[in-house]
């Protein structure tokens, strides 16, 4: 990984320039068709209440959160213990409607909670022959007022073997809606089951398993209905995909092919003004990667996106099964940027332990917000929601663990991080502003004042050192990673810092950020600028810029 070593008597600017394309203006959501379009009828499959069952609930997992009218709700897989040895356990869904809190407090949600709602899908008309079925991966998107949720399902009784395509590996579409009066009453019922067959969208002649990605669908700007897919291809591999459903189709279609070989349970954004997707999902080589699509999710591709492996799945980045990431679009100051959320670990007790931070990025900068879910809770896969306008809010929910093999559910509201979040956005706006309209005497304050004569180029520029010093910190005006101040003093000067004693310089980290790597682009290509001025010519040689490169990493 690459380093910067600055050793120059007035380092006046200095930028690092990566190579890639920003996001564009989101469009606005647009009335979608049918969901159910071109989906067949289940004879005889109802959705029922879990009831004495519910007892043996010990886990939620694969959060997602619904938004209907002013009403949010929590939607999760619900686990139940297994009796005994190869007995397995009927998975159901469970449900509830998030409550208002205290800015800032979190409502914790476990498996033994009374207001939650659970419900199991079951087969055959006649109740001696009702059969629960095995459902996994619950995919959510909300059209209207009504939920949409894609799930893989299987009966108890059918044998294993899940080639896609075969008797007992299908995927299902259900419609629900909110039914009840009051805040406490409100609740998710399900009303419609819809088989989605998987020759008819195009299933995948190199896979042998197919389910929904978890998680968030989407609703893109021209009505089409997108749900994150997930399959295992003949080599065993894990792939990334996505299922369409666009207003002028009769049926629901699959990605002409698959991406991301090894990566699993991807989340899902639209990035681009054409309805082009990014993907993010936890991968085997240790990193969340990004992958962009065609518009629509029709074809994926590796262009090798900015941010693709900034995160880490462990504390090392050597593997780890990583988990779904919250993943949203926001636009302030008409600039529209990405938020994440994804853990951060530390090592407790000889085992490593996720807390989550929240992270803002436009495709090229990265801004780590800071830590969202409680120091003590061990994190995992997470959700987020952001709706705009009068009540605007950011919600995350995300999974706790528990004893053993058990989790439960934590929400809360992240408003003080949003007004974090809209003051990174509009200093990005700022410092860019000034740059490109740049002059001897343009400012934001006095970060860039004298530093530049004209018109300096934003587009990939993702720090910038100038004249702001915090202890030993040279901070990086786009609010990224700081260089660290190194061998001697350093003071701030107009337009830059100047640096006194021997060997006194600056180190920026590019390479040594251990678990998150911002500036990872670097390992692919970069620019780097600086301008310097040198007080007296020295005796000897003397370095005044260089990369140091750690080829084992």
């Amino acid at each position: 990984m690459p380093r910067h070593l600055f050793s120059s008597a007035l380092l006046i600017i200095s930028l690092l320039i990566c190579c890639g394309n920003s996001g564009a203006s989101a469009s606005d959501q647009r009335d979608a068709m049918d969901p159910f379009a071109g989906t067949t009828d289940i004879p005889a499959a109802a959705w029922e209440g879990v009831g004495d069952a519910a007892q043996s609930v010990t886990s939620l997992r694969v959060p997602s959160l619904v938004a209907v009218g002013e009403d949010v709700f929590a939607v999760a897989e619900a686990h139940c213990m297994k009796q005994d040895e190869g007995a397995g356990c009927v998975t159901g869904i469970a449900s509830k409607r998030l409550e208002q809190t205290a800015e800032g407090a979190a409502m914790e949600i476990s498996a033994a909670d009374t207001r939650l709602l659970y419900t199991q899908l079951v087969d055959g008309s006649d109740a001696a022959e009702k059969k629960a079925m095995n459902i996994m991966r619950p995919t959510t998107l909300v059209r209207g007022n009504e939920v949409y949720m894609l799930l893989g399902r299987r009966t108890r009784t059918e044998p294993e073997e899940r080639d896609a395509g075969k008797t007992g590996w299908k995927l299902v579409l259900v419609k629900g809606s909110v039914s009840g009066d009051g805040d406490n009453g409100k609740k998710i019922v399900w009303t419609q089951t819809r088989a989605v067959d998987a020759a008819s969208i195009g299933f995948h002649g190199s896979l042998t398993a197919l389910s929904g990605g978890g998680g968030s669908g989407l609703v893109l700007g021209d009505g089409t209905l997108v749900f994150p897919m997930q399959g295992i291809n003949r080599e065993k591999k894990s792939v990334l995909l996505a299922l369409r459903l666009t207003p002028s189709g009769d049926k629901w279609t699959l990605s002409s092919d698959t991406t991301g070989a090894g990566c699993r349970d991807p989340s899902i954004v639209e990035w681009g003004e054409d309805g082009s997707l990014l993907a993010m999902a936890p991968c085997e080589r240790g990193s969340y990667d990004v992958y962009p699509s065609t518009p629509r999710g029709v074809a994926w591709y590796n262009a090798g996106e900015p941010i693709s492996r900034v995160w880490g799945t462990s504390l090392n980045r050597q593997g780890g099964d990583g988990v779904q990431s919250g993943f949203v679009t926001a636009t302030f100051e008409n600039k529209k940027v990405m938020l994440l959320t994804t853990p951060v670990y530390s090592e407790e007790e000889g085992k490593e332990k996720g807390r989550l931070h929240l992270w803002l990025t436009d495709n090229s900068r990265v801004h780590d917000v800071g830590p969202v879910s409680a120091s003590g809770d061990d994190a995992a896969a997470s959700s987020l929601l952001y709706r705009s306008g009068a009540s605007e809010e950011l919600i995350l929910l995300y999974e706790k663990k528990k004893n053993g093999d058990s989790y439960g559910l934590v929400s809360l509201s992240l408003a003080k991080q949003l007004e974090q979040i809209k003051s990174v956005v509009q200093t990005w706006k700022e410092m860019d502003a000034a740059l490109q309209s740049c002059t001897s005497s343009a400012a934001v304050g006095t970060r860039i004042n004298g530093v530049c004569n004209g018109p300096v180029p934003t587009r990939g520029l993702v720090g910038l050192l100038s004249s702001t010093l915090a202890g030993t910190a040279w901070v990086d005006e786009y609010l990224g990673v700081n260089a660290t101040v190194k061998g001697g003093a350093a003071t701030s000067e107009k337009g830059g810092v100047t640096f006194s004693g021997a060997g006194a310089g600056a180190e920026w980290p590019v390479g040594s950020r251990g678990q998150n790597q911002p500036y990872y682009f670097a390992n692919n290509g970069f620019t780097l600028a600086a301008t310097v001025m040198i007080h007296t010519v020295p005796e000897a040689d003397t370095p005044l810029l260089g990369v140091r490169m750690n080829d084992t990493v």
